[in-house]
Parts: C-alpha cells; structure tokens; sequence
C-alpha cells in the first residue's frame, strides 16, 4: 500500500449503511474502510433515510399479492422500487456537491434509473440471472418480477461506465447475458473481513501440528443447508471411522436436530459489531486446520478470504464463483456438487497426513492473501480505475 491517495472525489452509493460492520455481510463496510484508505475523499450516498418507509410499504403490499406465499413480487429488484430509489439519490448526490465518480456496489436497483450522464461504476459479485434458482431466497417470484429484475439488472449493467466483479463466474454472466462490453469488465477478489490479520507464526504453528494431533475442521456459515451441513458431519464421521482424531466446529448457525456428536461443537452466530465475539471469531480460525464448507451455492465466501489469511486450506465445491477464490489444489479443493462427506474426508485425511503438502498448500493460501485477497489490493484496483474513469470523463 502507498502513502499517495487517488486525487479523486468518490460518491459510495449502497443501500444499506456501509458504516455498519454487518451492511452486506460485513462487505461494504470493509470497502468503504479500503476506499477511505486510497482515495481522496469518498462521500457516503446511502442508505436514504425515507426508503425504510417505502420498504414498508413494499413488505406489506407484498402480503396482498402473495397470501400464503404463492408466488412473491420481488419488491427490492423491481422497476418500482427503482424508481423509489432513483429518485432519492438523485437528490443524495445533488446535495453531495460535485463528484468525480460515483461507486455503486451490489446497487443494480438504486443505479438503474439514475441519470445516463453520471460517471457510474458498478460493482457486484453475481448477476440476477445466475441468481435466480440458484439461491433459495431467489425462487419463487412471479414470472412479471422477474423480467423487472432482469430490466433492472440490465440498465445497471448497460449504464455503467466500468463494470467490476468478484468472480470470472459473474462477470462472465454480465458480458454474455447482458451485454456488457469486455473492455469495461474486470474482475477484482474481495479481501477478508478481519480487524487483525494474523502473524505468519500463527500458520507456522498449524503448520507443524500437520499430522499430529487432532485434525480441526471449522465449518463457518449462518446458513446450515445451503453451505452444505450436513456433508461437513458426514466428513467427521467418515474421517472418526477411518481412525482419525477429529473434531468439527460448526460457527455462525444451530444444526437442526440429528446433527449431534461429541466431537461436534457449536458455536452460534457471531456479531462482528461486537470486539469480544469478533475476537472470539479470529481466534477460532486460528485453531482450524481446514475450512470445511461444502457450499450448494455461493457467489464469493468472504469467509474463504479469511482463510487464506490465516494460511488455512480450504475444502469446498466446485460452485458460483469459489473457484475465483480457492484455486483447487493450490490453495484447497473445490469438489464437485455430487461429492459425499466421505470425499471430503478422503482429501482431509490425505493431505493431514503429508504434512509437506498440507505446509505448501497452506503457505500458498498466504500468498494469494497477500497478492489477491485482501481488501487494500481490491481498493486499489477500484481506485486506480475510477480515477481513470475521471480523467476520460474531464477531457
């Protein structure tokens, strides 16, 4: 990281607010931080104080058109709600004053029908046709719901004057299915989302306790199906069954019924905003030997991030955009969605027990911490683009 700030005026438009540590998974607080950190000066545009009523009002029309949840309008990616929003932060960024440069990450609906003259760059880390039937939360919606979001997510995308994603998964999806031009098309990883980046001593340590002692998996997820539960038990099992000495820590959710073991403990969600559970995070991932989330759907786990900077080698499915983030065989193991918690265990127990591999796999994921992964490099990518976003835009 330099010293020297991009001599750049930067409006931060979400619709969430990017102040609190837990607006968009903790994400768009730790852009914000980085951006502040390279860049001039960045100008919080949201969230619109007078939105919350009209989601209000959305939630409750949603209860008419839906009763008993057959078939749902999406309200928050629909032409309304982007009407509501675009006329809001028009006069957000009337009354910021003159800017270079207006950043809108995961902000399709609060950008689509802004003014085609502002300088908007757009940043997400999927689009609504991936995500539609992909995630649970994104099933369901009535077929006129989703043509808005497609519309939305479409003048988003077209609109955009530089275009960023997390993932060759989802930026893939914004040049083929909606038409973005390549050339403004990039992709940049996120960072972790961690107060303190550990030592190396802390990786040194995990590293020679490979194939000694307890072999720690660490599942990490608030939701227990969707990053795939269930198969991190059948892996401990397996991995108890063939001899080894393992433990699973599940961290962020409560199991349903049937997912008990002595060798199982729980550790519910997590509230970043709070320093003691933060910590209590930092220093469990610390104690991880894997990170062991065999995701059914995921766009970019930030978690991931975490374990690279922790040096941890992952175990996870070939899925969305994680193979952006871990490089299989590398850095861990992306499997495929088929794989049983009995392959998890497999590869566990291979790589535990080749404590030169589990050294270089774990050595490898803190390098692409240190060169990809980390939120100053993503920031000062964001920042270095933006500013010639300006500059093309002043001449």
């Amino acid at each position: 990281m330099t010293d020297a700030k991009i001599p750049l005026r930067m409006g931060f438009l979400t619709g969430t607010d990017p102040r609190d540590r837990r607006s968009f998974s903790g994400t768009h607080f730790r852009m914000l931080a980085a951006l502040e950190r390279h860049v001039q000066e960045v100008v919080v545009l949201g969230p619109h104080p007078r939105l919350a009523r009209w989601e209000t009002i959305f939630r409750r029309l949603n209860r008419v058109i839906a009763p008993g949840g057959k078939g749902k309008f999406y309200f928050q990616g629909s032409l309304l709600w982007a009407y509501v929003c675009g006329r809001y932060f028009r006069s957000a960024i009337r009354a910021a004053g003159p800017l270079d440069v207006v950043f809108a990450p995961a902000a399709s609906v609060e950008i689509a029908l802004l003014p085609a003259s502002l300088p908007l760059y757009y940043a997400s880390d999927a689009t609504h046709k991936l995500l539609r039937g992909y995630y649970e939360n994104f099933s369901g919606y009535l077929t006129i719901s989703d043509r808005h979001a497609q519309a939305v997510e479409m003048r988003a995308v077209r609109k955009a004057s530089l275009l960023t994603y997390s993932s060759e998964w989802a930026a893939r999806s914004a040049i083929s299915d909606y038409g973005a031009d390549p050339a403004k098309v990039h992709v940049i990883p996120y960072g972790a989302n961690l107060d303190q980046i550990p030592s190396p001593e802390v990786a040194a340590r995990r590293i020679a306790r490979a194939g000694k002692g307890t072999l720690e998996l660490m599942f990490l997820g608030v939701e227990w199906n969707r990053k795939g539960g269930p198969i991190a038990h059948q892996a401990l099992l397996s991995l108890l069954e063939a001899g080894v000495d393992a433990r699973l820590r599940v961290v962020g959710c409560v199991p349903p019924p049937g997912f008990e073991h002595p060798r199982m403990e729980v550790v519910p969600r997590l509230d970043k905003n709070i320093p003691e559970q933060r910590e209590r995070l930092e220093s469990l991932l610390a104690e991880a030997s894997f990170l062991l989330v065999p995701t059914r759907a995921d766009c970019t786990p930030v978690a991931f991030c975490e374990a690279a900077a922790n040096g941890i080698p992952v175990l996870t499915t070939r899925t969305g955009g994680v193979p952006s983030v871990v490089i299989h065989g590398t850095t861990g193991y992306c499997l495929e969605p088929s794989e049983t918690g009995s392959s998890y265990a497999a590869v566990a127990k291979a790589l535990w027990e080749d404590p030169e591999g589990y050294a270089r796999m774990a050595q490898a994921s803190l390098r692409r911490y240190d060169e990809f992964l980390n939120w100053d490099r993503w920031a000062e990518s964001v920042a270095n683009r933006a500013g010639g976003l300006a500059r093309r835009n002043a001449t």
